[in-house]
């Protein structure tokens, strides 16, 4: 029997940052996980020399972690997606995004009074407090807001970008305008290398700080014991600590290693899923970025602006969100995928490598608006 203060269950971007935490406070930390680290911000990279995230990450600048990472020293290199030749696609035709006031200008996808209720809608959601739309899901909002089909479609595009979330009558209308307004006025980044550089200088620090790592070995239980908790591993070992931070992967995930389901989480929603293809091309497509308006489609090109592939590949990233307890075939969703990056001029004959994840958990329990 091993003895700490800080026991960290997972070794994911949210556990190691707890663990550095933790441990830059003098606490004695181990962090255990039944695989190496990084959860779903592991990156792979393989004999092609592409480096491989598991789907499409972007990391939100001003964001919450975008604050944490930068504080801590986390140098986030790489750049922004391709929107100014972004396209959005309806009814199988694509149309040049309104992203920016001359392409809102252009675009054909509203008329003149379209467009102006685009530009009336954005600047006042700009000026509305989240927490006043609380209670609200974002369907409900967005039927007050009484824009019209053409320009509610693209405003529906804009919040499932920026949620993963295509389940807009339960999403929270402060969650989503939340979302819109950090997108907007800050933009995202892609990461040159993967998320794989923030798992390893999260490790980094937290190492640093004198925490202990322990790989390839899961929790089996967390039950109480002496002096707060005792932690079992499936290799037999064990731990007394004082605190526990589960960061397993959610909580269903969580509660399965406790002796029973904690009461406030009884109902924190279904996960979200997406369908994600991954294809390292040696085209680049045209055009760079593609989402979708009366399909839940998505199709960015990650590499460039990051440094993810050698010179000469670039790396596109092509997915579809889920509903909850959508119906779903692999090879019928993966072909409208391939169908989808074909439309931007990416067919088989210009692949280098290719990764298809089925059902892809993009983030776990998004409560509804009550």
């Amino acid at each position: 029997m091993e003895r700490t203060d800080v026991m960290v269950v997972g070794a994911g971007p949210a556990g190691l940052q707890a663990a550095a935490t933790a441990a830059g406070e003098g606490a004695r930390v181990v962090v255990v996980d039944g695989r190496r680290p990084g959860g779903r911000s592991a990156t792979m990279r393989g004999d092609d020399g592409v480096a491989w995230n598991v789907g499409p990450h972007a990391l939100y600048r001003g964001g919450e972690a975008w604050r944490i990472l930068t504080a801590g020293g986390f140098a986030a290199a790489g750049g922004p997606p391709a929107l100014p030749g972004a396209a959005l696609r309806r009814g199988g035709e694509h149309f040049p995004a309104p992203f920016g006031p001359a392409a809102l200008v252009r675009t054909r996808l509203m008329g003149v009074r379209g467009r102006a209720r685009f530009a009336r809608f954005l600047t006042g959601a700009g000026r509305i407090r989240p927490e006043d739309l609380a209670g609200r899901s974002t369907t409900a909002w967005l039927d007050e807001a009484d824009l019209g089909a053409d320009v509610r479609g693209v405003v529906e595009t804009l919040v499932r970008v920026g949620t993963y979330t295509a389940d807009l009558d339960r999403l929270p209308a402060e969650v989503a305008v939340g979302q819109m307004r950090l997108a907007s006025e800050h933009g995202v980044r892609y990461l040159d290398g993967g998320f794989q550089r923030i798992v390893d200088h999260l490790a980094g620090l937290a190492t640093g700080h004198g925490a202990a790592l322990v790989e390839h070995d899961p929790v089996v239980s967390v039950a109480p014991g002496a002096g707060g908790w005792r932690v079992a591993t499936a290799a037999g070992r064990a731990w007394d600590a004082a605190t526990v931070v589960l960061a397993s992967g959610g909580p269903a995930a969580a509660a399965a290693l406790l002796p029973e389901r904690p009461a406030a989480w009884a109902d924190l929603g279904p996960d979200v899923e997406a369908a994600c293809l991954q294809l390292a091309t040696r085209r680049l497509p045209d055009p760079p970025v593609l989402f979708g308006i009366d399909e839940p489609l998505y199709l960015s090109t990650h590499c460039p602006p990051a440094q993810l592939a050698p010179p000469g590949v670039y790396l596109l990233e092509v997915a579809r969100y889920r509903r909850p307890g959508e119906p779903s075939d692999p090879k019928m969703d993966r072909a409208d995928l391939a169908a989808l990056a074909a439309e931007a001029g990416v067919g088989p004959d210009d692949l280098v490598a290719e990764r298809y994840l089925h059902r892809l958990t993009v983030l776990h329990a998004v409560p509804d608006p009550a």
